[in-house]
Order: C-alpha cells, then structure tokens, then sequence
C-alpha cells in the first residue's frame, strides 16, 4: 500500500512538474464547459491571473464572431462524449491581442459513463501561422511579379498595361484591391486610372492631392508621389494621418496600404497603391519585390514613351 500510495505521489508530482513548466496551456472544464482549473501556461499565454479564468468558459476569452463559429463544433463534441484534437480557434490575451491555438481534449466520465467534463491543452501556433503566412505572402508576391513581367513583354500601351498589372497583383499577388492613380500636375489631384479588387466604389469621387499642406494630401498616395518614395502603412485605418479616408474605408477591412511611384523619363508621374487585407503585411522581403514591380512597370513607361517617339518620327 505504501508503495503505491508514494507511486500515485510521484505520478501526481510528476503531472504537476509538467504542467506548470509546459509552455502550452492545460486545463479542466466541468460538463457544463466552465473552467475548473488551468495550469499556469494559461497566464503566460494571455496574462490572465487563475482566479479570472475559473468559473468562465473558453468562450469567454474568444471574440464574438469567433466564438459563434466554433461554439457549435465544441457542442457537438461534447454531447458525443468523444476526444478531439487540433481543433483551430483563436483566443484573446488580456491585452487584446490574438492568439491562434490549438485545442486537444478528452472526456472525463463517472463510472456509469455520463460526462464530467473535459481536460486537456491549448497549444499556442500563431508564430506558426505568422511565418506560414509570410511564405505564402512571398509566393504570390513572386507570382505577381513574374506576371506583371509578363504582361509587360504583350502591352504596347498604357492603357493595355495599367489594368492588366492590377489585375495580377490582386489575383496572384493577395492583395484585395490595387489601383493605379495619375498625376494631374495643374490641380495636383491624382486620379485613378485603372484599378481591380474587392471595395472599388472607395474610387469613387475619391479626392487624393499631392499639397502637402491639405489633409487629402498627406496619405500614402500624395507622400509618395510629393516626395518621391514608396510608402508603407501598415495599419491604414487606424492612421490618424489617413482620417479623411477612414469612413470610406471602413467596411472593406483593409490593413495595410503600399503606395509606389511610378515615372516615365525619371519624372514621377502617379502611383501604385496596393491594399492588404492584414497590418503589418509589408515586410522587407515584400517591399523589395513590389519596389521590383513598380521598378519594372516604370520602365515599360518609358518604352512606350520611346516607342511614341519613333513611331511620330
């Protein structure tokens, strides 16, 4: 008995050990999926003391629309009395920020079989997620770039080309919308010329100048073509520097907005304007190869220009 007794010690030590070193969050739910207890991975991963956790569910820490999504799943698996493992969700730390989990469970039953609830772990992958969804940003950046090249090998004008290159980068490349946007150096508004994607009305009567000293003019798409550089904004509708755009904008969800110049003869004549549907979806990596995009239509302007000219001689 003493053996035993001292082997069930070591096993329960032994679990504790784990549980509290583990950088995954472990956990027991009652039948009616509240918290009972969690280990200590739980405040690492979102920096919420036990005593805030017990009593709730994990729906409590998800965001509305998330977790009517997975409520349902979660339901079934427990009415079926069955584990489950990997189910995808995502959580939020106390500080707001997200966090995509991976959940694993099995059921904790009487001795007549009827459910007590669960336990099990909560994996944290959104470092996973993060780099998975850098690599495939790069792919179709890749994949934009090759068919813009291409594209600039068949046009012969600009009003072939400008439309074909919006079209590539939102259907390769993964941006939700692109547009091209003109100069006109009299008024200094810039206007969209050619453009593709989801939220196109945004286009409509949109007032964009390049005059720095006027709020319309201190957006990506003036920035770059009044200073002559690409601009990167990372979180576009929470810029206070893009406010009067913001309304506009609001419904389509965008995150990030790059603006390239573009030039024909050295001289800036408008801009390329990408809209991502996530912040921060600008790395290195991605502002190199869309420098590359706007470096390369550039230089196809300046083709066509050539071609014009010995064409009229």
């Amino acid at each position: 008995r003493k053996r035993a007794e001292e082997d069930l010690r070591r096993s329960e030590q032994r679990f504790s050990d784990i549980a509290e070193v583990s950088g995954d969050w472990i956990w027991e739910v009652d039948a009616e999926g509240r918290y009972t207890w969690v280990s200590e991975g739980e405040q690492r991963m979102l920096g919420y003391a036990t005593e805030e956790v017990v009593g709730k569910t994990p729906f409590d820490f998800m965001a509305p629309g998330e977790a009517q999504a997975v409520g349902k799943a979660f339901a079934d698996i427990a009415a079926s009395k069955l584990p489950f493992s990997d189910l995808e969700n995502v959580v939020l730390g106390k500080d707001g920020t997200p966090h995509i989990t991976l959940t694993s469970g099995t059921p904790i039953l009487d001795t007549d079989g009827g459910l007590l609830g669960y336990r099990g772990i909560d994996r944290d992958i959104s470092a996973r997620k993060a780099a998975e969804n850098r690599v495939k940003r790069l792919s179709n950046l890749y994949a934009a770039l090759s068919e813009c090249n291409q594209a600039i090998v068949r046009c012969t004008s600009e009003a072939e080309l400008f439309p074909q290159i919006c079209r590539d980068v939102v259907r390769f490349g993964g941006m939700k919308m692109a547009w091209i946007g003109l100069l006109d150096e009299a008024s200094r508004q810039v206007r969209p010329v050619a453009s593709f994607g989801t939220g196109l009305v945004y286009l409509e009567g949109i007032d964009i100048t390049t005059d720095g000293d006027d709020p319309h003019g201190r957006g990506p798409v003036g920035t770059a073509i009044r200073e002559n550089r690409p601009v990167w904004n990372q979180d576009f509708l929470n810029d206070p520097l893009c406010a009067p755009w913001h309304e506009r904008a609001a419904q389509f969800g965008w995150g990030a907005v790059a603006a390239l110049p573009l030039h024909r003869n050295g001289r800036v004549i408008g801009a390329f304007n990408l809209y991502a549907g996530e912040i921060n979806a600008f790395d290195d990596d991605a502002r190199k190869l869309l420098d590359e995009m706007a470096t390369d239509i550039s230089y196809a302007l300046d083709g066509f220009e050539r071609d014009a000219s010995i064409k009229l001689a």
